[in-house]
């Protein structure tokens, strides 16, 4: 599928939600978002990416010999309803405004035009396991002491994979595979310290940061990064004796 292809794909899935369906829960079920938990950040972060993927599109139409802003002009009301602004707004009213717009026929008319593009999906089944996974270690390092230092960088982590993983259903494996390559990048520039601080933390704190790494890993396989993450690796002159096992597992 490519760039546009996914937009017209999840254009799509909006348009078919019933019309009585609150907006929130109908932009939620075209993310596939677990709507039995507390899910209105994950719908802001899917929806900033949707919006951010519009552009995107937009910004590719030049080198196929097309003006940005014929694109731009064509999804002005697709990208107007895409806003975390009016979740809680009539959706009848805006599936209605869709459907009467030109977003279709010019996400059609660009999926052929970026045909050239096309690339594999991440797979659906894959990331929800991985956005459980995700979950379930929010709620672990809650009950569990560590340094601030250490809270801080999995807070962190944690968040960027989670914002990653939610936008891989809209942007692609992309999405994924820059993940991956930046939690590398924020190990090796904290290598220092989070080799010190981990020798001597309790095998708790170890424990998560070891479901830390194993998520990562995962992301990894399913962004097919690994073989270049092990070429970023060989590049730095972190050690990594003591952090390997825990945050870099699918390093050699």
């Amino acid at each position: 599928m490519n760039p546009a292809q996914r937009l017209l794909s999840i254009y799509d899935k909006l348009v078919q939600q019933p019309d009585n369906t609150e907006t929130g829960i109908a932009w939620a079920n075209t993310f596939s978002i677990n709507t039995e938990l507390d899910f209105e950040d994950d719908l802001v972060i899917s929806l900033v990416a949707l919006r951010e993927h519009m552009q995107f599109v937009c910004n590719l139409l030049p080198s196929f010999g097309i003006e940005s802003e014929f694109g731009e002009s064509g999804l002005t009301r697709f990208k107007q309803y895409a806003s975390p602004a009016i979740i809680h707004g009539n959706f009848m009213d805006i599936k209605r405004f869709l459907l009467e717009s030109k977003s279709r026929e010019t996400l059609k008319w660009a999926s052929a035009l970026l045909s050239s593009l096309d690339e594999e999906e991440a797979n659906e089944h894959e990331i929800n396991e991985i956005l459980e996974a995700i979950r379930l270690l929010e709620i672990d390092i809650i009950s569990i002491e560590m340094s601030p230092n250490l809270r801080h960088f999995i807070v962190a982590q944690i968040k960027a994979l989670k914002k990653s993983v939610l936008s891989a259903r809209i942007k692609g494996a992309q999405s994924l595979r820059s993940a991956v390559t930046s939690y590398t990048g924020e190990v090796i520039i904290h290598s220092d310290q989070l080799n010190s601080e981990l020798a001597d933390a309790e095998e708790e704190v170890k424990g998560v940061f070891s479901k830390l790494g194993g998520i990562v890993e995962r992301v990894a396989e399913t962004g097919d990064k690994a073989d270049k993450l092990i070429k970023l690796a060989q590049y730095a002159d972190a050690a990594y004796k003591v952090i390997k096992p825990y945050l870099l597992p699918f390093l050699p």
